[in-house]
């Protein structure tokens, strides 16, 4: 799998529902000043998620969070390089700190890294039992900061806690659909009120070194379970489905190749 194609399509889907956020401001130029960071909408301000290692790993100097999230993700296929099944807590957040000093204060904190410097404006390595990667980008008006900090594989669980109140019988799978990440998410500028998030592989258990399901496929099968929900929409243009249920957004997309998809849900502000 292209893991960049995969990212480009993950950051579309966060971006369709949450409007702006920090990735989608225009770069400052080199060497600007950022001006103090946006200011949090009255009607929302994001907090760390619970079980974030704040001691451990404190975010610096932050003026507003805008993103939190927490992923369960198993890839056997890059089970050599990724370890398969993680735990990673993933935060975005606006400074008017300059970036370097960002970076050089997270690599002080760092007993092992795999950068000798930062500057390419991101760095990897260990903070306490964590590893621990942040880059760092200049906006418009604030930098921004991206950080995923993945728990160390004792405290690794196979269920995401966030999905207590996932609402698991809103939208079937086929069996072919295969487990790839469950994420939990909240951010400011967003559409809706919260947001689980759910990557899958689609299998070839016949070894036909294809998916078991077309395109076409999925869409029958969606098309008959979900076509007379309310704004029911296929777009193969850009290979998504979309309806209403409820309160309840759907919004489910696919890999250009078809082999992995994502399903998105998130109900709206008004319940």
């Amino acid at each position: 799998m292209n893991r960049i194609a995969l990212l480009a399509l993950v950051l579309l889907l966060a971006f369709s529902v949450a409007g702006c956020s920090a990735a989608s401001e225009p770069a400052a130029s080199p060497g600007g000043t950022p001006k103090a960071a946006t200011e949090a909408p009255t009607e929302w301000a994001v907090q760390l998620l619970d079980g974030f290692p704040e001691d451990a790993v404190p975010l610096y100097k932050p003026d507003l969070l805008d993103t939190a999230s927490y992923s369960v993700r198993n890839d056997p296929q890059y089970a050599a390089v990724e370890g398969g099944l993680r735990n990673i807590h993933h935060v975005v957040y606006q400074t008017s700190t300059p970036t370097a000093e960002v970076l050089e204060h997270y690599l002080g904190l760092m007993s092992a890294t795999t950068d000798d410097d930062a500057s390419d404006g991101a760095i990897e390595g260990t903070i306490g039992k964590y590893t621990v990667w942040v880059n760092t980008t200049e906006e418009s008006s604030y930098n921004a900061v991206y950080m995923s900090v993945d728990l160390p594989k004792a405290e690794v669980t196979k269920t995401n806690p966030f999905y207590a109140d996932y609402p698991a019988d809103l939208v079937e799978v086929p069996g072919e659909f295969v487990f790839f990440e469950d994420k939990y998410y909240e951010y400011i500028n967003r559409g809706t009120d919260m947001a689980y998030w759910r990557q899958f592989d689609i299998a070839d258990r016949d070894t036909t070194k294809g998916p078991d399901l077309s395109l076409d496929d999925v869409y029958a099968y969606y098309q008959e379970r979900y076509g007379d929900k309310p704004e029911f929409a296929i777009n193969r243009d850009v290979r998504q489905m979309t309806w209403k249920d409820g309160n309840y957004s759907i919004v489910m997309a696919f890999y250009e190749g078809g082999g992995r998809g994502v399903l998105e849900i998130g109900w709206d502000w008004v319940q």
